[in-house]
């Protein structure tokens, strides 16, 4: 195992620089490795290289990052599929290696998602080399995921942001214990000040406790269906007097307003705030329900519970959210981690198979823990 030093304060600062890919739940992930980071190396210069979507499908890392203070500068090379993409990909890459190349960067901090394949790894490492930066953290410790059985269920894995952080511990570095990582976003005086005047233009939630509501996702058979978040919501708006706030992409707003207007109270927020105010707005919240989305993640970063509702398409464990205080509802089935996007053979039997009852019970577990009782 290599020690990581750190320059003596004297010297001209270290330059690390972070890598990272996906969209909103894998940049989030990467937030207790960021922190473990900075606390090794106080006196650095932080910078972060990330990719982003021609299309604008993805939420970008300066979606997350921007103004957080958390890196000095960020730097994307986009990504997509067409020929025509391609081209562009490239010729972004060649300005991303001379901009990185005039920065002299000291170390590179390596946060790809944990189940990428060996060559993926590999190809992006080059990239790296070919910059001739001196020490490299992250690039090794790679888990190992079990094999599907048709027999047995799949054992539990460590989550995403912990596996991130044993990378870390790989290269020489102390890290926080499981689930104890620090995931602030290091969010602003102004951009509270920013959603509280946003927020004085709406009608008034009756001083009732907010609740976040997911009810999209990225693919289609991570959706528990519409019509049973409504359900959940309308007995937590009867029996708590809960005050739902939806929450989601532009896509969304239609999904959200729809929701609003049946239950005739709350906010829709899909799509009309940015990350960070969207991160601000579920701190406001008692906890989150919903499906496991970018939006779970935010909400587990900014500290609240989250009642996560999950396909079994991935590994129970690895996307769940971060921290202790979770509840999440998971179904073990004899397909399960196939990594489908839809699901036509079973018609998306694993989600299905959760109830608006077992949600129910879990929001009301989250609600008694408070020791708030009903109106």
């Amino acid at each position: 195992m290599n020690k990581v030093h750190e320059r003596p304060a004297t010297s001209d600062p270290l330059k690390i620089l972070f890598f990272q890919n996906g969209s909103l739940g894998d940049h989030l992930v990467t937030l207790p490795s960021i922190w473990t980071i900075r606390e090794h190396f106080p006196h650095a210069r932080f910078f972060l290289l990330s990719n982003v979507s021609v299309k604008g499908s993805k939420v970008a890392s300066t979606d997350v990052f921007q103004g957080s203070g958390i890196f000095e500068k960020i730097f994307v090379y986009p990504e997509n599929n067409t020929w025509r993409d391609q081209l562009f990909r490239w010729l972004g890459f060649v300005m991303i290696f001379l901009k990185l190349k005039r920065e002299h960067i000291d170390i590179l901090v390596f946060l790809v998602p944990s189940k990428w394949t060996q060559e993926r790894i590999n190809r992006s490492l080059k990239f790296f080399h070919w910059l001739r930066i001196p020490q490299i953290i992250g690039d090794r410790g790679f888990p190992t995921f079990p094999i599907r059985s048709k027999t047995q269920s799949m054992p539990h894995c460590s989550k995403e942001a912990d596996l991130l952080l044993l990378r870390l511990k790989a290269s020489g570095l102390q890290i926080p214990d499981a689930n104890a990582g620090n995931t602030s976003l290091n969010l602003k005086a102004q951009e509270f000040l920013a959603f509280q005047t946003m927020q004085s233009q709406w009608r008034s939630d009756e001083g009732r406790r907010w609740v976040a509501i997911g009810p999209s996702a990225n693919y289609f058979l991570k959706v528990w269906p519409e019509d049973r978040y409504d359900a959940v919501m309308a007995y937590l708006i009867r029996t708590y007097a809960i005050w739902p706030v939806t929450f989601g992409s532009k896509a969304d707003q239609a999904l959200g307003e729809r929701l609003i207007s049946k239950w005739k109270c709350g906010y829709n927020l899909a799509g009309k705030v940015s990350v960070r105010l969207a991160a601000v707005a579920l701190q406001r919240c008692w906890f989150y329900c919903g499906n496991d989305t970018g939006t779970m993640h935010l909400a587990a970063s900014v500290g609240i519970p989250c009642v996560a509702v999950f396909s079994s398409r991935d590994y129970p464990g690895l996307w769940y959210p971060y921290g202790s205080q979770h509840l999440v509802l998971r179904t073990s089935v004899p397909c399960e981690v196939c990594w489908l996007e839809e699901c036509l053979e079973y018609q998306k039997k694993c989600i299905l198979s959760i109830t608006v009852d077992q949600v129910i019970q879990a929001c009301e577990s989250v609600i008694h823990r408070t020791g708030i009782a009903s109106k």
